[in-house]
């Protein structure tokens, strides 16, 4: 994972936004956007290390569609199995 700049933000990262996301109920991609600005806003940190990890666990890709689209279409259970399994590779 290269977005971060260390493991450590990597894993917090993730771990961060497995619990939002496990939390969320609306999994729309207006909703995703939302709620993932405000940890990026909680977090102090840039898109790129937020929402570049997401898409590169996610996608396994740096270039990928919104990202929020993709978890959309994934929906919750997939997206969230992707994120633990790059948590537990940590």
């Amino acid at each position: 994972i290269t977005m971060c700049d260390s493991e450590d933000q990597c894993k917090l990262v993730l771990e961060k936004s497995f619990k939002l996301l496990s939390d969320t109920k609306d999994f729309s991609i207006s909703n995703l956007q939302n709620e993932l600005k405000k940890l990026m806003d909680d977090l102090n940190l840039k898109p790129k290390q937020v929402l570049g990890t997401l898409r590169i666990v996610i996608t396994n890709q740096k270039i990928s569609p919104p990202i929020f689209d993709c978890l959309n279409i994934l929906e919750k259970e997939e997206s969230l199995i992707r994120i633990q399994t790059a948590i537990d590779y940590l």
